[in-house]
């Protein structure tokens, strides 16, 4: 037989690390963590020596100092690999009541409402500009949302003004100082993020928008994918990358339209807004009024809902 051994340490973050797997590709062997069972993040491969034909997983703890006698380490749950096809339900929240569409100064709104409801929320979703700085109270509140056992989602948009033709520009690479800059503090952090880029592109509502400012639909995907090289020429590979149109009413562009590619994607969302009395327009509608109208094929992404 033969033994092969790897060192490699991560710093254990119980929401960021649900999960892990060892396995076996192209005679490497990886080992690997998960915030989901679904996305996957490589911590360590090695050339495999020999052809696995099993393997044994020690599990461990320790610590560095001296502990009494009667101190016990208790290992209460383990997850395995999900099913094919089974939902893995996380809960978010936005607090725009309490900060706008800018990141939170405190998570002191976060703590009160999840004693209300009386559950732990997974991710909470905030809001930035690419011409932003990174540091300062964006990566502050990004560091604070880890600490606090919760995935960021941060929709991140371009928001330069009415540009003609933003997505050609987006591609031609006008605003790339910007996306480097956030790919490369994306990149330090250490954890992972969901990342919403130029959400709601099928409607005119922004001015990423097809139909807005001269942008049409084959415009979309080249800037998207423009966007998500750059994040991975930075090392930037901790972004979970959310795909996110509107549901379909007159006016809009099919989502099919604006799909950017599997290989882009990693989560696929859907916006949907049951405004009832605070929003002018439509009145209350229940969940299958506002999302039955829209074709939203399968692409083999995580689904998310975000916002409703």
């Amino acid at each position: 037989g033969a033994n092969t051994q790897v060192g490699a340490n991560i710093t254990y973050t119980a929401g960021q690390h649900k999960w892990f797997r060892i396995r076996e590709h192209g005679g490497t062997i990886y080992w690997e963590t998960s915030i989901d069972g679904v996305i996957w993040h490589i911590r360590q491969s090695q050339a495999n020596p020999i052809g696995v034909t099993a393997l044994t997983v020690l599990v461990g703890a320790g610590t560095y100092g001296a502990e009494l006698s009667t101190s016990t380490i208790k290992w209460d749950a383990f997850n395995v690999i999900p099913a094919n096809n089974q939902v893995i339900p996380y809960i978010g929240v936005w607090e725009g009541a309490e900060t706008g569409f800018r990141m939170p100064d405190t998570l002191a709104g976060v703590d009160r409402l999840e004693a209300q409801l009386g559950w732990h929320l997974n991710i909470l979703h905030f809001y930035a500009t690419w011409a932003s700085a990174f540091g300062g109270l964006n990566a502050n509140a990004l560091h604070a949302i880890h600490k606090h056992g919760a995935i960021p989602m941060l929709s991140w948009s371009p928001s330069y003004g009415a540009v003609n033709q933003l997505l050609q520009r987006i591609t031609a690479g006008d605003y790339d100082a910007d996306i480097t800059r956030w790919a490369q503090g994306i990149a330090s952090l250490g954890f992972d993020i969901f990342l919403r880029p130029m959400w709601e592109m099928n409607t005119t509502s922004m001015n990423w928008g097809i139909g807005v400012n001269n942008n049409v639909a084959a415009d979309f995907a080249p800037a998207w994918q423009h966007v998500y090289n750059i994040f991975q020429a930075q090392g930037a590979t901790n972004c979970l990358w959310v795909w996110c149109p509107n549901v379909e009413y007159a006016g809009t562009e099919p989502v099919a339209n604006v799909w950017p590619g599997a290989a882009y994607v990693d989560w696929t969302g859907l916006d949907g807004y049951n405004g009832g009395t605070e929003l002018p327009w439509g009145g209350w509608m229940d969940f299958s009024l506002v999302f039955n109208n829209t074709y939203f094929p399968s692409y083999g992404n995580v689904v998310a809902l975000a916002p409703t």
